[in-house]
């Protein structure tokens, strides 16, 4: 028996036609189940909530973050009185369709709330380029650029500032889950009250839709110190050259942190370079690059030579970025502006 190619589109729209199907009709009874449990009188008919009612916008968010919520309240791990006596005896169909109908929905613009110029100035230090002298990311290496949101990391950006700072106490007092892999329960508890409510401000400042705007970008290097007690303190952004060079470091940076995006022609997967060589490549115990940039040439098992640092960067796009399966079919050549780029940023950062 032999199948003809010439089908492969028409069966690929089928099955994506019939996943749009089977997300459209659980939107539609999770609009029933809604309308009969009253939800929109909390979380309003357009799911964008209370801010001054501390109650969270749904609108937009995944389903496979409200899923885990409806869960954590059935099994009291999430304490709220009214939201537990909602959905004890929902089925997980029904939390399913729930999420799907909020999912489903279009996030509102312009509900967003501010704060004044400092607390946002320092939130958002905390939330765009972290805390890492603490091992603290920022808020959107999970929650994505700009607090979009990213698969089961929520939706943040535009979210009332109360409800956050809440939310944040709770993680610290051990009264809500701590998420995956315990992250937000460690971020919380080493934040004090004048960082939670600056970061909360900023993040509830963002608009949740639009052009993410350009300061919801990590920088290319933070304004404060950020090297952990005892190590190395790589340049901050103040230090940043101006000029060819200054430019060259700053695509390296681009190309270091959204490897996909920036070296597309050399990249066959998802991964970016800070994926391993956390905060941008300056953390220690990190593999960070300052460290990299004196330890070559240097002879590399895997391919059994000495390698200087343009071939050992080579060999990281040929085998974690995947180089094979890229567009170019193989990793960049040595006078690549890729390379030139992220050449520059790693001896800056040296």
């Amino acid at each position: 028996m032999t199948f003809s190619t010439r089908w492969v589109p028409a069966l690929v729209a089928a099955f994506l036609l019939a996943g749009i199907s089977v997300a459209v009709q659980a939107a539609s009874n999770g609009a029933e189940i809604v309308a009969q449990k009253g939800c929109a009188a909390c979380h309003g008919n357009a799911g964008q909530g209370q801010p001054a009612a501390v109650i969270p916008r749904l609108a937009g968010q995944s389903v496979e973050y409200q899923v885990r919520q409806l869960k954590a309240f059935a099994g009291g791990k999430r304490k709220n009185m009214l939201m537990q006596a909602q959905v004890q005896g929902m089925s997980p169909d029904e939390m399913h369709a729930v999420s799907s109908y909020y999912a489903s929905m279009k996030v509102p613009a312009g509900l967003h709330s501010g704060g004044n110029p400092e607390q946002l100035r320092s939130g958002r230090e905390i939330a765009v380029n972290g805390i890492w002298n603490k091992n603290l990311p920022g808020c959107f290496s999970c929650h994505g650029p700009g607090g979009r949101g990213l698969s089961s990391f929520p939706m943040i950006a535009g979210q009332g500032a109360a409800y956050i700072e809440v939310q944040l106490r709770k993680w610290q007092d051990g009264t809500r889950p701590p998420g995956p892999v315990g992250v937000m329960a460690n971020v919380a508890k080493q934040l004090n009250a004048e960082q939670i409510h600056a970061v909360a401000a900023y993040i509830s400042s963002l608009p949740p839709s639009g052009t993410v705007p350009a300061g919801a970008h990590a920088d290319v290097a933070p304004a404060v110190a950020d090297a952990m007690p005892g190590f190395f303190q790589p340049p901050l952004r103040k230090d940043l050259p101006t000029g060819e060079f200054g430019q060259s470091v700053k695509r390296g940076f681009l190309i270091f942190t959204q490897t996909p995006k920036y070296a597309a022609d050399y990249v066959g997967d998802s991964l970016s370079c800070s994926n391993c060589h956390t905060n941008a490549g300056r953390q220690a115990n990190s593999a960070p690059m300052w460290a990299a940039w004196g330890m070559y040439p240097a002879y590399r098992g895997k391919n059994r030579k000495v390698n200087d640092l343009v071939m050992r960067l080579q060999g990281c796009f040929r085998y974690s970025e995947n180089a094979p399966g890229s567009r170019k079919g193989s990793f960049p050549p040595s006078d690549a502006q890729v390379m030139i780029d992220v050449d520059s940023y790693m001896y800056w950062m040296s």
